[in-house]
């Protein structure tokens, strides 16, 4: 089925967002409202600040929450949130390094739970049953919503993305210019385990058996045969996620699930008091599992190349040449090389809580509950953050190429730091209205004193400034 994206119409949304003064007000052609002159701009938000102190507004800052981003090639982020609780509105907004808002969309009932950026700079934005596509100026291009569930976005290079459909985690792929791209018959009608990037720009899908290496744009394929893994003393292996390598070969994560065997259910004790004896009756008990990971590096026929053995920690990174990094005890870093030989690296400065690769290549990052430090490959502190008590609880988002650390602060707001120069920078402005309806104005200044309100047929008047009703 093609899909042919309609043009916007008047039954989408207008977005009514107050931009910064540095925006400039849409053409009338892209049917959306002129906005205001941006001193006209700054009373709204002044008068909003009286209504808020009046209790008068329901909306606050943890209202509307941050929850996907993406990062355009000349830093900005586009950053998608939504309206939590309230009719669950969705909003797109561009915000620069320097945290100021160049504009911001709003994108009606249309959660953006994934942001994605094409080659040409157009934003592609998920939602719970479809997309849409956003120009780089911050207007509605394309919409495609209101189809099955979709459980999860992925986007290659070329500016395609992979739709994992809830329903069964089947797949639908949708090319850059909107129309609806065919799929091997190997992925057709078949559960979907993992999608992940591969280094040269495409998507690597481990599902039906088969790990389905797709070029950029779905153009080619390259299928490699996963094996049926049988038990081995008492262990059950399931395939998890492959990673497409450099060369052709593909790397498997395996859940690797033991009957350790030990009994659950103490053997009932009489005449001696509750607890004495522990026996262990294995007749009245049921085996107990432990479960571990390990990997397999297959050559593009699925014979076994090399095999790790089981591995008791979820902190893992993998690299593009099939390098393993893993923390042992969260203290130690050891190394599989791409033959899947183990070595140790060296130890962390501290025991981690976070463990993950770094923007930059040849970088991780590691976070303790008061300390992030990015490190290199050959364990030197390249940057180090102490988070005083107030910024504790923010978590870690990751970091970008340009070396600012990404934190979300409980998903309330997005924060940057910048370690070259020391400053914290709020990427989420709460001065940002997201309508120039009174009753949805966003003002968190409780310094300020309220202002008088006088309503009519039609407007309200806060202060001095009349707001029309809508």
């Amino acid at each position: 089925m093609s899909l042919n994206i309609p043009p916007v119409g008047p039954s989408l949304p207008k977005p009514g967002a107050l931009a910064t003064p540095a925006m400039a007000s849409p053409l009338p052609e892209d049917r959306f409202e002129s906005l205001p002159p941006a001193e006209d701009a700054d009373r709204l938000r002044r008068a909003a600040r009286g209504l808020i102190h009046q209790d008068r507004l329901g909306k606050s800052e943890t209202t509307y929450l941050p929850n996907s981003w993406a990062r355009g090639a000349d830093g900005t982020l586009f950053i998608g949130y939504g309206e939590a609780g309230r009719g669950q509105r969705g909003y797109l907004a561009a915000v620069d390094p320097q945290g100021r808002i160049a504009w911001e969309l709003a994108l009606g009932e249309n959660e953006a739970v994934h942001v994605g950026v094409m080659p040409d700079g157009r934003i592609h934005v998920g939602t719970p049953d479809g997309h849409l596509v956003c120009s780089t100026d911050g207007r509605l291009l394309e919409s495609q919503t209101g189809g099955p569930a979709v459980r999860s976005h992925h986007q290659d290079s070329s500016g395609m993305h992979l739709e994992v459909l809830s329903e069964k985690g089947t797949l639908r792929a949708v090319g850059a210019e909107g129309r609806e791209v065919a799929l091997p018959p190997v992925l057709t009608g078949t559960r979907v385990r993992s999608v992940l990037p591969t280094p040269e720009g495409g998507l690597m899908v481990l599902a039906g058996g088969a790990a389905v290496r797709l070029a950029p744009g779905a153009a080619t394929a390259a299928i490699t045969p996963v094996p049926q893994w049988p038990a081995e003393n008492q262990t059950a292996y399931a395939p998890e996620r492959a990673w497409g390598l450099a060369g052709g070969d593909v790397l498997v994560q395996r859940t690797c699930t033991t009957a350790t065997g030990f009994p659950s259910q103490p053997k009932p004790v009489f005449g001696g008091g509750g607890g004495v004896g522990r026996n262990w009756d294995p007749d009245k008990s049921r085996p107990a599992f432990v479960t571990r990971t390990d990997f397999v590096r297959l050559p593009p026929d699925g014979t076994e190349r090399w095999k790790t053995g089981p591995l008791s920690t979820e902190n893992l990174i993998v690299n593009p040449d099939g390098g393993i990094l893993f923390t042992e005890h969260g203290r130690k870093v050891h190394r599989v090389d791409p033959e899947g030989r183990t070595e140790e690296l060296f130890a962390l400065p501290y025991n981690a809580d976070v463990f993950r690769a770094g923007a930059q290549p040849g970088t991780l990052l590691i976070r303790s509950k008061d300390r992030l430090t990015r490190l290199g490959f050959d364990g030197r502190i390249q940057a180090d953050l102490r988070l005083d008590a107030q910024k504790r609880g923010f978590q870690v988002e990751g970091d970008l190429q340009d070396g600012r650390f990404l934190f979300s602060q409980g998903r309330v707001a997005l924060w940057a730091f910048d370690p070259s120069t020391g400053t914290w920078t709020r990427l989420t402005d709460l001065e940002v209205d997201h309508s120039t309806r009174p009753e949805d104005l966003l003002a968190p200044d409780p310094g300020e004193a309220p202002r008088p309100i006088e309503e009519g047929d039609g407007w309200v008047e806060i202060g001095d400034v009349r707001l029309p009703r809508r």
